[in-house]
């Protein structure tokens, strides 16, 4: 099933573009549930409710399977204070494989960039955070 499955519907902070990948760039990770489960001595349990009853996910993007003009994008998505600000604002990411747009949030991100022969190459990973889709 896809992530929008399991989530509801929002809007992003920035809407003015949307990025896309191809999908070997990718890949979806289970975030943490927003549910707690404490166990006792007596061997009871009880489970707390966090938050929302929608699923957690992340994303992985791997730096070294986007095209120069794709790192270039994310880069300037990351940094622009009108657009995702850091880790501050989401934005929205097509997904590449239900095609649906997802809003998400930076969670973490190691780039390093180096330049071989006159091409730059980016290299790390950025984690994101979907925190729901944008209605079709």
């Amino acid at each position: 099933m896809a992530m929008y499955t399991y989530m509801t519907a929002t809007t992003a902070d920035y809407t003015g573009e949307t990025f896309s990948l191809s999908p070997n760039a990718m890949r979806q990770i289970g975030g943490p549930e927003n549910q707690q489960i404490k166990e006792f001595d007596d061997g009871s349990k009880l489970v707390i409710d966090l938050g929302s009853d929608d699923s957690r996910y992340n994303l992985e993007l791997d730096y070294s399977k986007l095209t120069p003009s794709q790192a270039d994008t994310l880069e300037s998505i990351f940094h622009d204070s009108l657009k995702a600000k850091k880790y501050a604002r989401t934005w929205q990411l097509l997904h590449p494989i239900d095609t649906y747009t997802y809003v998400v949030q930076f969670l973490s991100r190691q780039v390093r960039e180096s330049n071989h022969a006159n091409t730059r190459v980016s290299m790390g990973k950025a984690m994101l955070y979907v925190k729901g889709f944008v209605t079709p």
